[in-house]
């Protein structure tokens, strides 16, 4: 029963998403994510004399571009997720520390910083802790899931490099 008030549930979201889109959801989108860097800015202690509408502008016209590709992208995934994957559930992706690091469904966050080589010592290595959160899909609550994002984590052996 829990799997099928589920899959109701995730089509009823993907109707509702794609019934109720608006045409001007990147420009507002845009316009949200301006205020918030305008926030972030000032809370951050720019020191820019002219009124709140320059400052927004300032910020509008010097990150046009990156603001356009952000605003794009979030849509994109927004798309994807209430109204792609109507049959599968996300979840996030981590890793309960002392658990054997394994390659495909995880990512040493210090791998590129570290000096010595690795290639056999990864494979008997331990997870101390889970850094960066990842996502993974499952079709339903049987089936295996399939991880999109491999979650970052901090191996023992990292750990003991700084003693």
């Amino acid at each position: 029963k829990p799997a099928e008030t589920s899959t109701t549930a995730h089509r009823w979201r993907a109707i509702t998403r794609a019934q109720t889109k608006s045409s001007d959801e990147d420009i507002l989108l845009a316009s949200s994510l301006i205020e918030c860097i305008c926030d972030v800015m000032v809370y951050a202690g720019w020191k820019i004399h002219e009124a709140e509408s320059d400052r927004r502008e300032f910020i509008h016209n010097r990150f046009e571009g990156q603001i356009a590709a952000i605003s794009k992208y979030s849509l994109q995934l927004r798309t994807a997720i209430g109204e792609e994957l109507v049959s599968e559930d996300l979840e996030v992706a981590y890793v309960e520390p002392s658990h054997a690091f394994e390659e495909r469904t995880m990512e040493d966050t210090y791998a590129t910083v570290r000096v010595e080589d690795r290639s056999h010592k990864a494979i008997f290595d331990i997870v101390a802790c889970t850094t960066d959160i990842g996502l993974q899909r499952r079709k339903n609550i049987s089936c295996e899931a399939k991880v999109l994002l491999r979650p970052k984590v901090v191996l023992q052996s990292a750990l003991d490099e700084l003693q």
